[in-house]
C-alpha cells in the first residue's frame, strides 16, 4: 500500500494600511516535507484483520508568526482502479503526536485536532499507523490501495 498525502493549507493574514503603508501583521505557516508516506503492507499481510504496520512520522514545523492549530483528516482507502473503489474505511489510519502502539493513537474517522498551541518556530510529530481491516466483499482484495492525508493549520 502507499499512501499519498495532501495538504490543505489556511493562511490567516492580517494587512493593515496607513497612508499608503502596507504591513503584514500576522502569518500562518507550517512546513510539511514532500513525499508519500507508505505503510508498506502487502501480499499475505494484506488481508480482512490484518496486523497493524509500522508507524510512520510527519515532522510538522511552525515557520509562521503566530501560534497555530494543527488538525489531520484523511479520506477512505481506495484500490488504484481507473474508477477507484471503496476498499477500507479512513478510520484505519490512526495518528498521535508520540511514538506508541496502533492501540493508543486516535482513529481518523474523523478529523484529529494534534494541537491547539504550535508555537512559532515549534515542531510536532505526527505518528500515524494503519491496521488493515478491508470491508465486507473486500476481503480477498489484493493490489495497491491510497489515501489522501490532510494536514490543516490555522491562526
Amino acid at each position: 500500500m502507499r499512501k499519498n498525502l495532501v495538504y490543505s493549507i489556511v493562511i490567516v493574514s492580517i494587512i493593515l494600511g496607513v497612508s499608503g503603508v502596507v504591513s503584514a501583521f500576522a502569518v500562518c505557516s507550517v512546513s510539511i516535507p514532500a513525499g508519500p508516506i507508505s505503510f508498506d503492507i502487502s501480499g499475505a499481510s494484506l488481508v480482512h484483520n490484518g496486523p497493524a504496520s509500522d508507524e510512520e512520522s510527519l515532522l510538522l514545523s511552525n515557520v509562521g508568526t503566530e501560534t497555530a492549530t494543527i488538525t489531520t483528516a484523511a479520506t477512505d482507502w481506495v484500490d488504484t482502479q481507473t474508477v477507484p473503489v471503496k476498499q477500507m474505511n479512513r478510520g484505519q489510519t490512526a495518528v498521535a503526536t508520540f511514538s506508541n502502539t496502533y492501540g493508543t493513537k486516535t482513529s481518523l474517522a474523523t478529523p484529529v485536532v494534534l494541537t491547539t498551541d504550535l508555537l512559532v518556530d515549534a515542531e510536532i510529530t505526527a505518528f500515524y499507523q494503519l491496521k488493515v481491516i478491508l470491508d465486507a466483499g473486500s476481503e480477498f482484495f489484493t493490489g495497491d490501495l491510497d489515501q489522501d492525508i490532510l494536514v490543516s493549520f490555522s491562526c
